[in-house]
């Protein structure tokens, strides 16, 4: 069984699933957006074998990714995460609602996402940008999305720091204290679980966005919900 193959033949559930071309079940539509996309398609264009440490400068040593790496709980990306659902801590993250211009998404207890952008609709190539604001106002957490031809991104801003993680040749991922994750070595990524690689999963429309983050912290499911503006 081929990489897409293994993407593509995922349990079905009780949604529609969007991922890297394969679509099945009825319900709810369900895009997920990975890296492993970008990867199937460079490793069929015949993307170089590239170890961490080959790159063209050797300005900064990285470290060369792994699925232990990636599986790791306590992994700068995973923490990362971590810390973007712990903004939506003191609310009921099924409680948001959407305002009547689509600019902000509010909860219960006064935590609101104010959109960079419309979210994406399901099966659209735009990309997701949005801050999380705490109930006084201030800033808890930045998500921002970046998806080309050649190259898809994700960066997080959290209280301790930036984190991105960029694929395109190589595949690396930049922690807040300077450490730098690298691989060429693509195809060996598809035999991680990848559900913790970076990622998200998104249902429902623009004006009733929801939206997951991978690698989902344990215990928890959907990042947020908005219902549509009243």
């Amino acid at each position: 069984m081929g990489a897409k193959d293994r993407l593509c033949n995922q349990p079905a559930g009780r949604t529609q699933t969007h991922y890297h071309g394969c679509a099945r079940g009825p319900g709810e539509r369900t895009m997920y957006r990975h890296f492993l996309l970008l990867f199937s398609l460079a490793a069929c264009a015949g993307t170089p074998n590239k170890d961490a440490g080959d790159s063209d400068s050797d300005a900064i040593s990285a470290e060369l990714i792994t699925c232990e790496v990636l599986e790791d709980p306590g992994f700068c990306w995973t923490s990362a995460v971590e810390e973007v659902y712990g903004c939506f801590a003191t609310a009921d993250n099924e409680s948001g609602v959407m305002s009547a211009d689509g600019g902000t998404c509010t909860f219960d207890d006064g935590t609101s996402i104010r959109f960079d952008n419309p979210p994406p609709e399901f099966g659209s190539d735009d990309t997701w940008a949005f801050t999380v604001l705490d109930p006084t106002g201030g800033e808890c957490a930045k998500y921002v999305e970046t998806a080309t031809d050649t190259e898809a991104g994700y960066s997080l801003t959290v209280d301790s720091g930036v984190y991105d993680a960029v694929a395109s040749l190589t595949y690396t991922i930049n922690c807040a204290d300077g450490t730098v994750y690298e691989t060429g070595d693509i195809l060996s990524l598809f035999e991680c679980d990848f559900t913790k690689v970076p990622g998200f999963a998104s249902t429902g429309t623009v004006d009733a966005p929801n939206l997951s983050i991978w690698p989902v912290p344990d215990g928890e499911s959907t990042m947020f919900s908005c219902a549509p503006a009243e």
